[in-house]
């Protein structure tokens, strides 16, 4: 079983919760240690997110974890049941 993060339904996306911070990809990039285009990547929805992504990215806003992502195991995500 391996782990991913999803943003939780019903929740701010990323993208909303940095720009509602003020933060521009480069800051975020910056404040997380993520490169801009794994930001990027994340944001349009491009794969999956690592828990260890995931978790920089909430640094880097200022968030707590479970406020935008839950782990799910990625061979049966909630997402996929559409």
């Amino acid at each position: 079983m391996a782990l991913v993060a999803e943003t939780k339904r019903g929740c701010r996306s990323i993208t909303e919760e940095r720009i509602r911070r003020g933060k521009s990809m480069r800051e975020l990039s910056k404040a997380s240690g993520l490169s801009t285009a794994a930001i990027s990547n994340i944001e349009r929805g491009k794969g999956p997110i690592r828990p260890l992504s995931a978790q920089k990215i909430c640094n880097g806003l200022g968030v707590e974890f479970d406020s935008l992502f839950e782990l799910v195991d990625s061979e049966h995500s909630p997402k996929d049941e559409g």
